[in-house]
């Protein structure tokens, strides 16, 4: 009886936008949600799009949705996002005003975009055969513009139509776009053409892989044959190509056809298989009655819808009663909404639509939330709270994803918050993503680089980086602004920095093999000198003579005997004229910083002496205790006879006396 009354109330509130009148006053807005989980399958291959442009006066002119559903691996799928919309604006007759020449340029980017990912696909990666990537994806478009919908399809994802009876205001799903499957008479008749088999495997109808023996092989004589796609048409899957007939047998061709949106049109649901195999058109329906008979108060306050469409039917969809595995399952919701508030009068209290609006992006970071486009401006609202969790079984090998990989996808809760590695994912503006629960802390390129580089300390990476162009915020997804999380991946990278410095002058010490390096590094096979040699217990005592800025003084070194070159020191060292006694030589050993003093200039300075007291012809040789044969060598004149001192005289003179009363 609940229900009833709710339905009743249902039908009496909702304005009746059938009357003749309606289209002079009301004005339609779009009301776009979106949602992605990986459910129970080993990898995400699921990835879908959106996009929205305006004309120079601010006026809207298309809203573009896509859903791709990869198979074989996510490369297909992901090409596809990234090229398929570029391709289709590059055609002649993108958005023109006849509706041939625009479904022809959608028809035209699909097949572009086949041929050019085939390009690419040799660089993905083989499988374990050998075989090149067997990746393809199912492709589902469509473009809202001047109330006409215009859809380009190829697989088994669907495009389902939201409408009102027009007789009990009450909502009913039609599905637009056919299931391209093998079984399918139509499908069945063009693989057979193109030179294709269909056989049934585990009650599923699939596409035979006519496979050679081995990748090298000839493949005009297939060896085998493998039941393979459960599909008969998509983007991708080039081993389906039959060289006798020159065809694909999985078509990119794609259906292209337009919808007028009439004024019972409720909205538009984009979804995969993973929606399609478990939620029909009347389950979907069900859940927008549920949503629009609780939502009385807010038609009578004129207020926004802020459910969230997508995530209600991912919802639905992610643990279905059976308990089987769930697919990977993507769904993009795109309602209208009839206003007789003309965008004008709220315009200033939304985003300008002068600031340029990513669509896409805005979904990407906040996949909770809706947005709403107006004719000439659009906003972001928080959307009810709808709990997402997948209770179901999953593969052996299941690897939760980490990549936010596009709008309404979230990474799981469950990641393990312990591996910095698997906390990572990225944005489609080159940005990164860590999870720190609840929050999802986006930083940029740089600002993830040196993190990595604190974990594999790479030496290149480390002496190229520039620190101070590194931005030193980071943006919170969850609450739009700095939180405790931000302020804790703040300090990871101001320790990052700080690391990253100290690694740098270690290695610019160990790498920097100037004259004064090879000094504090002794040869091997010297620890005689090395023991007995005060000079070198100098250096090792006080690296590159780093005296006070201001100067040292003679005494800082008096009790020294010697400054002569040591054995352990190259031969440039060694040369005759580089030391003396002399303090007046020794300021040849000058104040140097070693991080500012390249090795040249070291070099320089030392080598090549500008000092004319250092070539002393008459140089004497000293008697010292750690004397060695090889100093002494290096003397090229011999010492001047010694002066006789006081006592040599009085020795002398008793001897003499001594020697005449002998005699």
């Amino acid at each position: 009886m609940g229900n009833e009354s709710n339905h009743e109330l249902f039908v009496e509130n909702l304005p009746n936008i059938t009357s003749q009148n309606i289209n002079s006053k009301l004005y339609m807005n779009f009301h776009v949600t979106a949602c992605s989980r990986q459910g129970g399958r080993r990898y995400m291959e699921d990835r879908c799009q959106l996009n929205m442009k305006r004309n120079e006066n601010g006026e809207l002119e298309y809203i573009f949705a896509g859903v791709y559903d990869g198979h074989g691996g996510d490369e297909a799928s992901k090409y596809a996002r990234f090229h398929l919309l570029e391709n289709i604006k590059l055609e002649k007759g993108f958005l023109s005003d006849n509706d041939s020449e625009f479904l022809q340029a959608i028809r035209n980017g699909f097949l572009i975009t086949h041929d050019n990912m085939e390009q690419e696909h040799v660089k993905w990666k083989k499988n374990q055969n050998g075989y090149n990537s067997t990746a393809g994806t199912t492709v589902t478009t469509m473009f809202i513009k001047n109330r006409r919908l215009y859809v380009g399809h190829v697989g088994d994802s669907a495009i389902f139509v939201i409408k009102r009876d027009r007789n009990t205001n009450i909502p009913y799903v039609e599905m637009a776009t056919k299931e391209h499957k093998p079984n399918d008479k139509t499908e069945l008749e063009r693989i057979r053409n193109c030179g294709g088999i269909v056989v049934k495997k585990s009650n599923c109808h699939r596409v035979v892989w006519q496979r050679s023996l081995n990748p090298p092989s000839t493949p005009t004589r297939p060896s085998y044959d493998i039941p393979f796609l459960a599909i008969a048409r998509s983007l991708g899957d080039f081993w389906s190509y039959n060289h006798k007939t020159n065809r694909y047998v999985v078509s990119p061709e794609p259906d292209c056809f337009t919808v007028k949106i009439e004024d019972d049109v409720m909205g538009f649901v984009l979804c995969s298989d993973g929606v399609t195999g478990v939620l029909c058109e009347d389950h979907i329906a069900r859940i927008i009655k549920d949503v629009k008979c609780n939502q009385q108060e807010n038609y009578k306050k004129g207020e926004h819808d802020k459910n969230n469409y997508a995530r209600l039917i991912v919802k639905n969809a992610l643990n279905p009663p059976t308990f089987i595995r769930s697919d990977n399952i993507t769904a993009i919701a795109i309602m209208c909404e009839y206003t007789d508030k003309e965008d004008n009068e709220i315009v200033s209290k939304c985003r300008p639509s002068s600031i340029p609006f990513d669509l896409d992006e805005e979904l990407t970071i906040y996949p909770k939330d809706c947005v709403i486009i107006k004719t000439k401006s659009q906003e972001r609202l928080h959307t009810k709270e709808v709990n997402i969790c997948y209770n179901g079984p999953k593969d052996p090998a299941f690897k939760n994803s980490t990549c936010i990989i596009g709008p309404g996808f979230e990474v799981e809760g469950e990641i393990n918050n312990t591996d910095i590695r698997r906390k990572i994912g990225e944005t489609s503006d080159g940005g990164y993503i860590f999870y720190e629960e609840p929050c999802y802390i986006k930083v940029s390129k740089d600002q993830k680089r040196i993190l990595d580089i604190l974990r594999n300390n790479p030496k290149e990476d480390v002496m190229s980086l520039l620190l101070e162009t590194i931005d030193d915020k980071v943006v919170c997804l969850i609450h739009g602004y700095n939180c405790k999380c931000c302020s804790v991946m703040l300090l990871r990278i101001d320790l990052a920095k700080a690391k990253i410095m100290e690694m740098r002058r270690n290695t610019a010490r160990r790498e920097n093999k100037n004259t004064l390096s090879e000094i504090k590094n002794v040869e091997d096979g010297s620890s005689d000198s090395i023991s007995k040699n005060i000079f070198s217990y100098f250096i090792r005592k006080f690296p590159l003579f780093k005296f006070p800025k201001k100067g040292h003084h003679k005494s800082d070194i008096k009790h020294f005997k010697s400054l002569t070159t040591l054995p352990s020191q190259c031969t440039s060292f060694r040369n005759k004229e580089m030391f003396s006694r002399s303090f007046d030589n020794f300021e040849l050993l000058q104040y140097i910083d070693d991080e500012r003093t390249t090795s040249e200039d070291v070099s320089n300075r030392v080598v090549n002496p500008s000092i004319n007291s250092l070539s002393r012809p008459k140089k004497r040789k000293f008697d010292s205790a750690f004397n060695n044969k090889e100093n002494s060598n290096s003397e090229l004149n011999p010492p001047p006879e010694k002066r006789n001192g006081i006592w040599s005289i009085v020795t002398n003179l008793m001897s003499s006396l001594a020697h005449k009363n002998t005699t």
